[in-house]
């Protein structure tokens, strides 16, 4: 007779006429479930995620979406932007230093969102953010 697990089912070789690892593991007696009731109470001392604030960014980068003529394009280059995307809209004052132009319209500008691994290309939030002041400006008008 072959030797395997002898769980019913289980064709696993590599253990004697005993349970593999997968089934000793998969156990369901009561002494397991209280231990994974005793676990649950316990605090969790990982990353614990926040709920996210409402800052009201959102709502307003819908409206100036829909307000905007369609197609609509990248205020930098020109380049068509068909799917909406809260990275398309950069704050022209950083938000950290001047928290009070959050929320003003004119502080918005609506650039490009796009990436593509294969031959690294990126919009122009990334590039204003990430790259160079030349090469920033290098994309100025590209696709109009």
């Amino acid at each position: 007779m072959a030797k395997g697990c002898t769980e019913d089912g289980c064709d696993n070789p590599r253990f004697s006429n005993e349970k593999c690892k997968y089934h000793q593991h998969k156990r369901t007696d009561e002494k397991w479930l209280k231990s994974l009731e005793k676990r649950n109470d316990k605090p969790s001392y990982g990353i614990k995620k926040k709920p996210k604030k409402k800052t009201g960014e959102l709502d307003l980068f819908l409206k100036i979406w829909m307000e905007m003529p369609t197609p609509r394009k990248c205020e930098h280059c020109g380049r068509v932007q068909q799917i909406f995307y809260v990275h398309c809209f950069a704050h022209i004052k950083p938000k950290g230093a001047y928290p009070e132009l959050r929320l003003e319209r004119s502080n918005i500008r609506f650039y490009c969102y796009y990436w593509d691994d294969k031959h690294g290309w990126y919009g122009c939030h990334t590039s204003e953010t990430f790259e160079s002041k030349e090469k920033f400006n290098a994309r100025k008008d590209l696709y109009n």
